[in-house]
């Protein structure tokens, strides 16, 4: 029995990292080059300029990746009770849009605000808060609670590398089997033992 709870132990453990490993950290790599680091860079950029440039090069990467048609059929979820709006690429086309405006909008004020403010602490003033502002909205993502670059991952596994999606539903599955196994090989193992205890004990 402790030999079957340890069987149990090392394929709930070994058997997912072997998958990430080997399957889905090479696939996380390659989305982050394509799109996280970007979405990471719009983050920290320190000007409207900076995120702009972030945001557009994310969202070029995007229509290069899915295409640029039916964004409003492709899904960040397989299920079809998240086949909705806000869980389809055509929602985050809509906010990179907004934010690309919002990035166009604050570059044509602080270009107004250094003509009509006097004060250069007032100019800095104004702009270090638009900045907040701006990596605040980047940050939110588009429905509060997940960013965009969230969505786009799990429609990009789900869409682009479907096998690699599916693979890690397996990987949960062979880990929770594996516990399940070790805990049921544990409490059958406590069972004989105690078992063999008494029957020996009442021999005696």
């Amino acid at each position: 029995m402790r030999a079957l709870a340890l069987a149990a132990l090392i394929i709930a453990i070994i058997a997912p990292m072997g998958l990430y490993f080997t399957a889905f950290l090479p696939v996380e790599v390659q989305y982050s080059n394509l799109f996280n680091n970007h979405y990471l860079a719009a983050k920290a950029a320190v000007s409207f300029e900076g995120t702009d440039q972030q945001i557009m090069t994310f969202w070029t990467q995007m229509n290069t990746t899915f295409g640029t048609q039916n964004h409003d059929q492709i899904y960040d979820s397989p299920f079809y009770w998240d086949h909705v709006y806000i869980h389809s690429l055509a929602s985050i086309d809509a906010f990179l849009g907004q934010l690309h405006a919002r990035a166009i909008g604050y570059e044509d004020q602080y270009i107004s605000i250094k003509q009509s403010v006097g004060s250069a602490q007032g100019v800095a003033d104004w702009y270090d808060k638009a900045i907040t502002d701006m990596t605040s909205a980047v940050k939110q993502g588009p429905w509060g609670w997940s960013s965009f670059s969230d969505v786009v991952h799990e429609a990009y596994m789900l869409n682009i590398h479907p096998n690699i999606y599916w693979l890690g539903w397996d990987a949960w599955l062979i880990f929770y089997f594996g516990l399940i196994s070790t805990g049921v090989s544990i409490l059958l193992y406590l069972h004989f033992n105690s078992y063999n205890y008494i029957h020996h004990a009442e021999h005696n």
